[in-house]
């Protein structure tokens, strides 16, 4: 099982994952909720998903770091 370095709040996760949309001009994608593990175990994470393009930031308030940069914790 893969390991996710995560962000501590969700708001901070979906903050990540608009501007990795915005930045790359993607439309048609939703959100939904998930889990994944992260460094201290299993943990919930947020998915934006279109046609052609799936991501994903885990979120854990213990291991989680809202300092963290987009390519350290955004998944495609």
């Amino acid at each position: 099982m893969k390991i996710y370095k995560a962000v501590k709040t969700e708001e901070k996760a979906k903050e990540i994952i608009n501007n990795y949309v915005s930045d790359n001009n993607l439309t048609g994608g939703y959100f939904e909720k998930a889990s994944c593990q992260c460094g201290c175990g299993e943990t919930q994470c947020i998915n934006w998903t279109n046609s052609k393009t799936g991501l994903m930031v885990a979120i854990c308030c213990i291991c989680g770091d809202d300092d963290a940069f987009l390519n350290e914790v955004i998944n495609l």
